[in-house]
């Protein structure tokens, strides 16, 4: 097991005096072996605590190494070598070899901070993307510094448009390439989908439904009131924000051959409720009442 890197989390007897119970672990950080006493069998439990990082946002390394190899070079060839070739032990001269190299690399390796206008804050930036926000940017400070002159005013407006689209394009082009490429991988899936939602953004509260009600029948049903009526609420607010109705909607609507990737709900409508009524069992009820 331990040539696969897996060590044991569990040491302590499970059963009497023997150890009999095992869980393996391979991973980098601190992990917890536990037993619990149980009174319905005669083994221990076994548990193993891995903390969790997934909630850690990964951040951009501002730093990068540098390695001058030209120096390397120069410093091998000047080096007296002899303290390895007179040794009589292979395993003790690549030993003091490894040594060797690695000093010269950590003696001619400097550590470089990157610039803030050339760190990609995300990873779908590319350092073209990076010119043309810069772009944008002096455009902008340009025509603040005169805000009269109409020139400048017309192609720095083009110009943010056109970045704009551009991010805007280029974001939704990799979050679908994310997607496809994790689509058969659930875990990966969820962190594609909350890096694009972004769960890390303000949200808004609960709102007080029953702050000004002391009585407990009065506060159920201001609460049933507002939760069935969520869903209409928010199809009134959208439809009142792009000013259709549910009629002209409809009306725009034209058959087609379903994509296998995507589906569509066709909109709900009394006649459609009261021909599944009409078709439910007459002689059973699915509830012990027998009302519906």
């Amino acid at each position: 097991m331990a040539s696969y890197s897996l060590l044991p989390a569990i040491t302590k007897p499970t059963r009497d005096k023997s150890c009999i119970d095992h869980i393996y672990i391979k991973c980098n950080t601190k992990s917890i072996g536990i037993t619990c006493k149980s009174s319905i069998t005669d083994h221990d439990m076994v548990i193993a605590h891995l903390p969790s990082n997934s909630t850690a946002r990964k951040k951009n390394n501002p730093w990068k190494l540098k390695t001058n190899e030209e120096n390397i070079a120069l410093e091998l060839a000047e080096h007296d070598w002899s303290d390895i070739l007179n040794q009589n032990c292979a395993s003790a001269a690549a030993t003091l070899l490894t040594k060797t190299l690695t000093a010269l690399i950590e003696k001619h390796t400097d550590k470089i901070k990157i610039p803030r206008s050339k760190l990609n804050l995300q990873p779908w930036i590319t350092p073209g993307l990076i010119r043309c926000i810069k772009h944008r940017d002096n455009l902008h400070l340009s025509l603040r510094s005169d805000p009269e002159n109409m020139s400048k005013k017309l192609i720095y407006t083009r110009y943010r448009n056109f970045c704009n689209e551009l991010l805007r394009k280029i974001r939704t082009d990799y979050d679908n390439r994310q997607i496809q490429e994790n689509n058969k991988n659930p875990q990966m899936l969820w962190k594609v989908l909350k890096s694009i939602y972004d769960p890390s953004a303000k949200k808004n509260g609960m709102p007080s439904v029953t702050s000004n009600s002391t009585d407990l029948i009065d506060s159920l049903n201001k609460y049933n009131a507002y939760f069935t009526t969520v869903g209409k609420n928010l199809a009134d607010t959208i439809l009142t924000r792009i000013s259709e109705t549910q009629e002209s909607l409809t009306s725009k609507y034209t058959p087609h051959k379903p994509s296998p990737n995507t589906f569509f709900l066709h909109p709900t409508d009394e006649r459609e409720i009261t021909n599944f009524i009409s078709q439910l069992k007459t002689t059973a009820a699915p509830d012990p009442t027998k009302l519906v």
